[in-house]
């Protein structure tokens, strides 16, 4: 069968903040690479299509499906992006080719993702790279789907079952991009400018409980792992085969096992590829001897999870993260000359203009901190964080339930304490002004790769935090689905 998997136009949903999310955040979709792996390996014809870079007009999608003749169009899902799913599952529809939904919102909500999007023929649960392929196989056989694992039907009830799930990720097949040109995912990189990029995983689950992550009822509460040697062939191949020379690890937390980064770390240096890398992690799973390998090894750039500057509220988020340990993670990366990502939210639990405070001026006064990343806390399908919200307690208050508005940047659902929604999103946006308007920050992000590089994220920066909203649906020339 034709499979054309897309990934929707993702940059609406943020809004005024898209261009500096397009900047610094554009990946290759890595789960449809999966998912195209597993179909190309069972007969099938897969082929993917970024919506994020194609004019949203009703004459572009009906050019897409008479190229690729697809027998079905496979839609990946999350929770803010749900509305734009819906209108675009509709435009597909009309053009007579059936549709179904996948992704984590489909997996967390089940049987309601099917209530939410009327257009879509039926929907793929769990881990779906084995199970998606088997359904695609019987539908070309004209079998019944019932009865299929991970298959999601409208006439049959969802009765809870464990989500499906990849118990062994060596045995999956390599990501597979048909359609995509990974000159068009740069990313800025330490001393090299803008350089072609793709994603990569090495493990996949979180033995961490944090109240706004849903992780463990996505993976279960294990933590799968693939082999080190595996993974870096799997790079040597891209570099071989592709443009890439960066790649980002999408692990949750990269750094769990030491040994086995260590161990990476070491493959990576025996090969000497020509490429550099970054990652995900916690700042009390590393130290000097770890940071000092992975910098021999390529390494760039490494993310911290903060949450809060406020010692409280962090406790209050399960994190179990003691802040002191936070300065020090990041000053032993500066000391090995990594470049430093810090992510933290305001509207957690608890949280009042006080404890909101205390986090802008901890993330704005890291000295060791080049990015910091300002979010706001959503109750997203599947979190301890929503069941808080939705029954009142911490002082949370959920008074907006438009899917869209569940972004963590620019938008907000909910009240803390007095906090309107409308007065944490102007928070936000004075924050990253506070933060990112120091000499020192300033200069290092202009000319951290290049200067060229620099300036560029400086304008999609300024776009973010100084400008009105773009309202994207008064283009008459874009499709309804964006």
């Amino acid at each position: 069968m034709n499979v054309l998997l897309l990934a929707p136009p993702w940059g609406e949903i943020y809004g005024r903040f898209r261009s500096v999310t397009r900047s610094l955040n554009l990946n290759p979709p890595l789960n449809l690479a999966y998912l195209a792996a597993a179909l190309k390996d069972a007969g099938h014809n897969p082929f993917i299509c970024d919506l994020e870079f194609e004019p949203r007009r009703i004459d572009v999608l009906k050019k897409l499906i008479h190229d690729h003749q697809p027998d079905l169009v496979g839609l990946t899902v999350t929770t803010p992006m749900m509305p734009i799913i819906v209108r675009l599952a509709a435009a597909i529809k009309s053009l007579g080719v059936p549709v179904v939904i996948g992704g984590p919102h489909v997996s967390l909500v089940r049987g309601e993702a099917l209530e939410q999007c009327p257009q879509a023929d039926f929907g793929v649960l769990g881990e779906a790279e084995e199970n998606f392929a088997r359904i695609i196989s019987a539908l070309g056989r004209g079998e019944s789907l019932e009865g299929l694992s991970g298959a999601l039907l409208r006439e049959v009830p969802d009765n809870g079952a464990t989500l499906p799930l990849a118990p062994d990720l060596d045995a999956l097949p390599e990501p597979y991009y048909p359609g995509i040109d990974f000159r068009n995912y740069p990313w800025s990189v330490k001393g090299k400018g803008q350089v072609p990029t793709r994603t990569i995983m090495t493990s996949r689950g979180c033995p961490f409980q944090c109240v706004f992550c849903g992780i463990e009822n996505l993976t279960g509460r294990g933590v799968r792992f693939r082999t080190e040697a595996m993974v870096v062939d799997e790079m040597e191949r891209a570099v071989r085969e592709s443009p890439v020379r960066h790649f980002v690890f999408v692990d949750d937390l990269l750094t769990l096992r030491r040994k086995r980064i260590m161990a990476l770390c070491e493959e990576l240096a025996k090969r000497d590829l020509p490429i550099t890398w970054e990652g995900d992690t916690r700042a009390d799973s590393v130290d000097e001897e770890l940071l000092s390998a992975m910098s021999r090894a390529g390494c760039t750039r490494v993310n911290f999870g903060i949450e809060s500057g406020d010692q409280e509220i962090l406790d209050g988020l399960r994190k179990k993260l003691k802040l002191p340990k936070v300065v020090e993670a990041f000053r032993m990366a500066k000391k090995f000359g990594l470049d430093t990502r810090g992510t933290a939210m305001i509207g957690n639990p608890g949280d009042t203009r006080e404890t909101i405070d205390a986090t802008i001026r901890f993330m704005g006064g890291l000295k060791n901190l080049d990015q910091p990343y300002l979010s706001i806390a959503q109750p997203y399908p599947g979190t301890e964080l929503r069941r808080i919200a939705l029954s009142g307690e911490s002082n949370l208050r959920v008074v907006d339930g438009q899917l869209d508005r569940m972004r963590r940047y620019g938008g907000a659902v909910m009240y803390v304490g007095d906090i309107s929604p409308e007065e944490l999103v102007k928070l936000q946006r004075r924050a990253l002004l506070r933060m990112y308007l120091r000499p020192r920050r300033i200069w290092y992000n202009l000319m951290r790769s290049s200067l060229r590089s620099g300036v560029s994220m400086a304008i999609a920066f300024a776009a973010g935090v100084l400008l009105p909203a773009p309202n994207y649906q008064k283009d008459e020339s874009v499709i309804d689905f964006a």
